[in-house]
Order: C-alpha cells, then structure tokens, then sequence
C-alpha cells in the first residue's frame, strides 16, 4: 500500500515539475478540422432544408371492420331499436396492406460491428432513412437502408448524397 502511495506522490510531483520549469502547455486545434467541421455543417443545413421542401405525405386511412363480441352479461336489444346495424361498406377500397421495405445496401462491408452502428447512427442524424446493420460473415457487417420502391431508392440515394457528399448513385447496377 505504501509502495503504490509512494508511486502516486511521486508522479504528482515530476508533473508538478515538469509544469513549473516547462509552463502549462498550450493546445491548439489545427485548421482542417474546422474546415471538416464547416463542411459538415453545410451538409446537414443543406440535408435538412431539402427535408423541410418536401411535401408532407398523404395520410393513409385503414379500414377496418367493426367487430362484435358476444357478452355473456349484455343486455338484450331493445324492442324499439329493431334495425339492423349499418355494415361498412368494403367494395369502396382495399385495405391497406403493410408490405415489407427492401434494404439496398451502402458503402463496403465495415470489419466490426460497432463501426458500422457508429456510421448508421450518423447517417440517421442528418438524412432522417431507416438503416439497418447486417453480419455478412466473420469481419463483414453490411449497412442498408429501407426503401418501398424504385423511386424510393432514388430518393434516398439522393438524400444521403445530399448529407455526405458521396455519389452511392454510380454503385447502382
């Protein structure tokens, strides 16, 4: 125990030295990570006015069929409400099926999981898409993003070149 507070004390105290004879030393960023950090800004202002541009979509109504269930303790009708209850009346539309979203795959596989979340959560912070990370293999972990049809993947592809400055375009077969 001693021997540690021993070693504690005594580097305290070459730092303490150092500080003295040397002075507090001074730290300065270097111009190309403001220059980085200026682009990035630009990327996302420019991100998010193209998302406040686009026109909000249509409201999607399901339609779906009352149920009734039978209660043991309900009350019968009563003899003045005789008429039958109005059914809705389906040949109108179709319901509204929830397909499943396709996933395109950007940028090279990433050799740890943790690098490919860190870059699906940037990703999500400025172009506002639905990512996901799959393991490909051992060292392979795949970043895709959801789309419903081909406009769709045009429209996130654009997006995400919009925020990033990298034309995914040109990987497209």
């Amino acid at each position: 125990m001693i021997r540690i507070l021993g070693i504690v004390v005594g580097a305290f105290l070459a730092a303490s030295a150092l500080v003295l004879l040397l002075g507090i030393p001074e730290f300065h960023r270097d111009d190309a990570g403001d220059a980085n950090q200026a682009r990035m800004v630009a990327a996302i202002e420019n991100a998010q006015s193209r998302w406040e541009e686009r026109e909000p979509p249509e409201p999607v109504e399901l339609v779906e069929p009352a149920l009734t269930q039978a209660r043991p303790d309900a009350t019968p009708p009563s003899a003045v409400d005789t008429a039958a209850p109005e059914q809705p009346d389906v040949s109108e539309e179709p319901p509204f099926v929830l397909t499943q979203p396709e996933w395109h795959a950007i940028w090279t596989p990433f050799r740890t999981e943790i690098a490919a979340r860190g870059f699906v959560s940037r990703l999500e912070s400025v172009t506002g898409l639905d990512y996901r990370v799959q393991k490909l293999g051992k060292g392979a972990w795949q970043v895709a993003f959801a789309y419903d049809d081909a406009t769709g993947l045009d429209a996130g592809l654009e997006q995400i070149a919009a925020a990033t400055g990298l034309d995914l375009a040109a990987e497209r077969p």
